[in-house]
């Protein structure tokens, strides 16, 4: 059983509770129902009811140190059990207790609205935190609560607004300036075509391309017909991954700095991908090197298109029907002008990264991306961009 919005007043009302307490309760009320509507439209199921009544009567036990347990008991006597195990679980006094850590969608809006409503106004968490600690000094467990807080706030924001991070490979995620990659192609055009090539013209002439990309402009500039090129397709890309696999120990790369930092951060509240110019075979091979697959399980390869803008539209609808949702919020990571580029013809938020061997910090802000860093090293905030 759970009282509509007048039985709720009524119940503040014959409790004695203060006005202002009654004002900040009803605009807790109006910010959680826009959240329960904003994730009803995303298909997340929620108790509207339960959650109105919960925010309304949330602070019911107020005046004394355990308030949300006292508010709860009060509810439970007039036969709401719902609302009191709701009521139960809102309060930072309780926090720690593993018991009162709110589990339920309804308990977690309840618990994170009360944490953004200031009196009868909707601050945000910051300022929530700022005037709690003005009021109640150093709480042994504020910090720790404000993690908690943003954490929840992270978790409701995915669900409104589903995100997806596409992270680049090559000088990306891991060192790009490996060079058996490029050896691996060295040597499949000469046993294909006969034709020689170095690292160093494949670096200057293809440098933050895509494999087939490479592919098909190299044969053309050296007189190879339109028919050959397409009959070898399939062959060359067998070839370079078998050589690629074979010989990849040779080169000592590692992930790069903050990229573990950033996925820890970003995991549990977006969806991750991939938008890389290496055929699927070789892509797939070097993040299972580096245990980053667990967290990679769909994108777009160079085998699913030439150009990286195509590649891209090919990663955001792969990831659509694998994650079997709509994004809101798209975010493309990449160390070269050409990461940004495929990102804006995707109206994707484009974060550049220094950290490949093409592109500095000044060529990729030529590109205008909506970010830019030197590495992922400062990866809380890059997460913030991202989840915020």
């Amino acid at each position: 059983m759970i009282p509509d919005k007048r039985r709720c007043l009524e119940i503040l009302k014959d409790n004695g509770t203060p006005e202002n307490i009654v004002k900040h309760s009803i605009a807790v009320a109006k910010v959680a129902e826009d959240i329960v509507d904003k994730l009803s439209k995303k298909g997340v199921k929620v108790n509207k009811e339960l959650v109105i009544a919960s925010a309304l009567l949330h602070d019911i036990g107020i005046g004394g140190k355990d308030h949300a347990t006292r508010g709860a008991k009060t509810v439970k006597e007039l036969g709401f059990y719902d609302v009191a195990k709701v009521i139960e679980t809102h309060s930072l006094n309780e926090f720690g207790d593993k018991k009162f850590d709110p589990k339920t969608i309804e308990e977690k809006i309840i618990f994170y609205v009360d944490k953004i409503v200031e009196e009868d106004k909707k601050v945000g968490v910051e300022n929530r935190f700022k005037g709690f600690k003005e009021r109640h000094g150093k709480h042994p467990d504020a910090d720790n609560a404000y993690e908690f807080t943003k954490k929840i706030e992270r978790e409701l924001n995915n669900l409104m607004s589903p995100r997806l991070v596409l992270f680049d490979i090559d000088g990306t995620l891991i060192d790009g300036s490996a060079k058996e990659h490029k050896k691996a192609f060295i040597a499949a055009f000469k046993q294909l075509f006969g034709i020689d090539t170095t690292v160093e013209e494949l670096t200057e002439r293809f440098e933050g391309t895509t494999d087939m990309y490479v592919y098909k402009k190299f044969l053309k500039m050296n007189g190879v017909s339109e028919k050959e090129i397409e009959k070898n397709e399939e062959k060359f890309k067998k070839m370079t991954a078998k050589l690629f696999k074979e010989n990849f120990h040779k080169d000592k790369i590692d992930v790069l700095p903050g990229v573990n930092g950033l996925i820890d951060e970003i995991k549990d509240f977006s969806s991750l991908g991939l938008i890389t110019g290496n055929v699927e075979e070789i892509g797939i091979f070097k993040i299972k090197r580096f245990g980053l697959d667990k967290y990679f399980k769909v994108g777009g390869f160079g085998s699913d298109a030439v150009l990286r803008e195509d590649i891209a539209k090919k990663a955001i609808e792969k990831s659509e029907k694998f994650f079997n949702k709509k994004f809101d919020k798209i975010v493309i990571i990449g160390d070269t002008t050409h990461d940004i580029e495929a990102g804006k013809k995707n109206k994707a938020v484009t974060i550049g990264v220094a950290t490949g061997v093409k592109d500095s910090i000044d060529n990729l802000k030529k590109a205008k991306p909506d970010f830019v860093f030197n590495d992922l090293n400062d990866y809380k905030k890059i997460a913030e961009i991202i989840l915020n």
